[in-house]
């Protein structure tokens, strides 16, 4: 019997035929493993802009080297598609798309392209990327150095930005195919550490005319445990996919593991073609889930595509009203934010005015305002009065009041009230100004 023409280089199955992706996780497969001839690229100049510095890594399909971009003197990533894949016309369209995709959405959320192009190496043509660059890790890794979860108050932080991002490339027309943990980069931007950036749009489709990467009917694109019943089955795909896959990243970081779990790709792919996703509240890490997010979770999982929120930013907008309804306020959504007090002020930088000026956003702020300032409930206790960090505050940040705290505090007098109210006001105030003044300084550019 003849060695399977490929493998994949991250489980190490092999497959042959037209298989080029791994359906487990979505890898590229290569002929025969990537060999370690990859520093000496370090050094050279790309476009006499681009100097390359240092391997960063080795994925399946390209590899990573920092490089400083001349001239500004700033630090990019740039990503040099391996030399073997480079003959697979199919993978190479998928390289190149990376760049087109994520180049069309202006998006703090959405890594920046800062340029493509080829390089030579011998007789070989090799196409790169530049991207700016990222210090910071995967949401993947986040969730393996948690334990598997994250609190809620951060899991939905991090969600809330890929929702936001990913409804800005659907009202460009583009539709990923490719969510997951392991394409959402955390990095820190001002009082942020968990700022999303979120990656590889190497499967996604451009417009309703682009067909992507398919080249045959029944094709499964994506990773199988994201991938969406519809998807599974090898039907077109649109909006609602990304949708169901934000649903399922949600899942996985409050239940530890994704709705549909399993070792072998296909009975995975039979099984969500048919079965309805079960409540997250039905997994142990997972069962203390607010009734509003696990109803959410239910509706954007469902088989039926026309069942979920219609697109990225639907979701967003309608997983910010559950976690006000759940108790959960913007000052956990955004953990120790300038603009609330909790640090000495200092100006945001371009990328967080945008994040707090969106709806979704101050949605939520609005709520948690308003429970600040007009709550019945009698003050709280001396012991607990001074101390955001209490056992009452199990998911929240460091120096971040948990609701049941918010609810409590109820200023002792009306004239404190009012000064409450005022300063409310002034903070909603805030926001719309930063949302109008990036608008128009979006509109100037």
């Amino acid at each position: 019997m003849p060695e399977p023409e490929r493998r994949c280089a991250k489980c190490g199955a092999a497959y042959g035929g037209e298989v080029l992706f791994c359906p487990a996780d979505g890898t590229p497969l290569a002929s025969r493993p990537v060999g370690a001839e990859l520093e000496r690229f370090v050094g050279q100049t790309l476009r006499g802009e681009f100097a390359l510095e240092a391997l960063g890594g080795v994925g399946a399909m390209a590899s990573v080297f920092r490089a400083r971009q001349l001239g500004v003197e700033r630090d990019v990533a740039v990503k040099i598609m391996h030399r073997e894949l480079t003959r697979n016309p199919v993978l190479v369209a998928r390289f190149r798309r990376e760049a087109r995709a994520a180049a069309r959405i202006r998006h703090p959320n959405v890594v920046e392209v800062v340029g493509s192009g080829d390089m030579a190496d011998g007789a070989e043509s090799l196409p790169y990327l530049v991207f700016e660059y990222l210090d910071g890790f995967t949401l993947r890794s986040a969730l393996s150095a948690a334990g598997g979860t994250l609190p809620l108050a951060r899991a939905l932080h991090i969600v809330l930005q890929m929702s936001d991002a990913v409804g800005e490339a659907h009202e460009a027309g583009i539709i990923h195919r490719d969510l997951k943990p392991e394409n959402a980069m955390l990095v820190r931007r001002g009082d942020d550490p968990d700022f999303v950036k979120l990656l590889d749009f190497g499967l996604s489709r451009l417009g309703e005319g682009d067909a992507g990467i398919e080249t045959h009917a029944g094709a499964v694109l994506g990773t199988a445990r994201y991938v969406s019943p519809e998807g599974a089955r090898g039907e077109p795909v649109d909006r609602a996919a990304d949708v169901y896959a934000l649903a399922t990243i949600l899942f996985e970081c409050l239940a530890g593991r994704t709705p549909f779990d399993g070792d072998r790709p296909v009975a995975l792919l039979v099984k969500k073609s048919n079965e309805r996703a079960p409540d997250v509240r039905h997994f142990e890490r997972a069962r203390a889930t607010p009734e509003p997010i696990a109803a959410l979770l239910a509706a954007s999982l469902a088989l039926e595509p026309a069942a979920r929120p219609a697109d990225g930013r639907a979701f967003g907008q309608a997983l910010a009203h559950a976690a006000a309804q759940s108790g959960v306020g913007a000052d956990q959504l955004l953990p120790r934010p300038t603009l609330l007090g909790t640090r000495s002020s200092a100006r945001l930088p371009h990328a967080e005015t945008r994040v707090l000026g969106s709806p979704a956003f101050a949605a939520s702020l609005a709520v948690a305002v308003a429970q600040a300032t007009n709550t019945a409930s009698p003050p709280s206790p001396p012991n607990t009065a001074n101390a955001p960090n209490t056992p009452n505050a199990p998911n929240a940040p460091n120096g971040v009041a948990s609701p049941s705290v918010i609810a409590r505090r109820e200023p002792p007098a009306p004239e404190l009230r009012r000064v409450g109210i005022v300063a409310a006001c002034f903070v909603l105030g805030a926001l719309g100004a930063l949302g109008a003044a990036t608008h128009l300084g979006a509109c100037g550019r």
